[in-house]
This record gives C-alpha cells, structure tokens and sequence, in this order.
C-alpha cells in the first residue's frame, strides 16, 4: 500500500486538539488503530461495562454514557488496558469517577 502522505499532522486533517474533549480522546484513538490495525490496546466500552457492570448499572439512566466516557479516559490516562488482569481496579476507578462527578444513582 501506497501512502499519499510521508507525515501528517492533526492540523493537516482539520483537527485542533484544544477543541477535542477528553472524553473522546480515547474512543477517537481506538478507532483509527482499528481502522489501520495498529498494535494498540485500549479497553473498549462493552469490557468496562462488563467489568464495572454493577457500579454502571447503580447509575442514573441519564448518566451512564458520561461515565463510561469519563471511566475509559481515566483508564487510558492510567494506561489499565486488560479487563482480565484489571476488573476490580476498573470496577474501583468507575465507583471513583461516579462519586468524582457526583453522578445520580438509580435503583431499578
């Protein structure tokens, strides 16, 4: 495969980073590894809902979507990549970032 570009920037493609939010970030990087197969681990949203699936169920409807998001770029930040190895410590960083956020509870 040919490539059109020796090297590119975010720029180049019409991306500033000042007006990415975070939560993105990490959902827009296991994207483009899948894309073009790059040897990246990144939890995906079904693993941590899996590994947290009490603590993200306990969540408000209304609010599970910013949690996840908020708990997959805390655990890109810590680079916690295995939902094997990581359950309970993913499991810990959503009851974490639940109570960080102040996120409504829900009992159904």
């Amino acid at each position: 495969m040919s490539c059109k570009y020796d090297s590119i920037s975010l720029e180049d493609l019409g991306i500033h980073t000042e007006q990415i939010c975070e939560e993105r970030v990490t959902q827009i990087i296991f994207e483009l590894a899948e894309t073009f197969r790059l040897p990246v681990r990144v939890l995906t949203p079904a693993e941590v809902k899996e590994a947290a699936e009490e603590t993200y169920l306990g969540i408000h409807p209304d609010d599970r979507e910013d949690l996840l998001n908020l708990t997959m770029t805390e655990l890109a930040r810590r680079d916690i990549v295995d939902a094997d190895r990581d359950a309970d410590t993913i499991a810990d960083v959503m009851q974490d970032v639940a109570a960080q956020h102040h996120l409504a509870t829900f009992e159904g």
